[in-house]
C-alpha cells in the first residue's frame, strides 16, 4: 500500500513540474546546432600556431 502512495505522489510531482523535468530529461538527446563556417578546423584550439 505504501508503494502505491509513493507512485501516486511521484506522478503528481511529475505532472506538476513537467515543464522543468521534460527538458532536463530530453537535453542529452537533442541535436547540437552548429554554426556554419568556411573552414572545418576549430578556430580556438589550445596550442595551435597560426
Amino acid at each position: 500500500m505504501l508503494s502505491a502512495i509513493h507512485v501516486v505522489l511521484a506522478l503528481g510531482f511529475f505532472i506538476a513540474h513537467r515543464r522543468d523535468i521534460v527538458p532536463t530529461l530530453t537535453a542529452p538527446f537533442r541535436r547540437i546546432e552548429r554554426e556554419s563556417s568556411d573552414d572545418d578546423e576549430p578556430s580556438n584550439v589550445v596550442g595551435a600556431h597560426a
